[in-house]
């Protein structure tokens, strides 16, 4: 963090993405505090349709050697019947805000994700 009056330290970077291909989605990138995971709403292992419902789940990449490894399906996070995009994640990584949609749009449903803090 920094001072409101101070301009932020650089100019926005670039995200690298984990991919998955060209024919697959990826949407609503939301990275954690410790910039050690990245969550994304994705179509793997298929070709996003939007009319398909539940056709967009959420996936957990970790930062490893300044890539980032092959994203994985996190089944309590994707949804059967609604599109899903992680949002944000908390400062001591414990909870997830979650939007699920539809396409063509018929409102957002939010969700808040928790997990038990790792001990210590």
């Amino acid at each position: 963090t920094w001072p409101a009056a101070e301009p932020a330290p650089s100019g926005p970077e670039r995200l690298e993405l984990p991919t998955f291909e060209l024919n697959h989605a990826q949407l609503c990138p939301a990275l954690s505090p410790d910039g050690m995971h990245l969550f994304l709403g994705g179509s793997f292992p298929h070709t996003w349709n939007t009319a398909v419902t539940g056709d967009l789940d959420v996936f957990e990449s970790a930062s490893e050697a300044g890539a980032w490894s092959v994203p994985t399906r996190v089944d309590s996070l994707s949804a059967e019947n609604q599109h899903a995009c992680p949002m944000s994640v908390t400062d001591d990584g414990c909870e997830l805000t979650l939007r699920q949609f539809d396409i063509p749009f018929a409102g957002n449903t939010f969700f808040l994700a928790r997990r038990t803090p790792p001990s210590r």
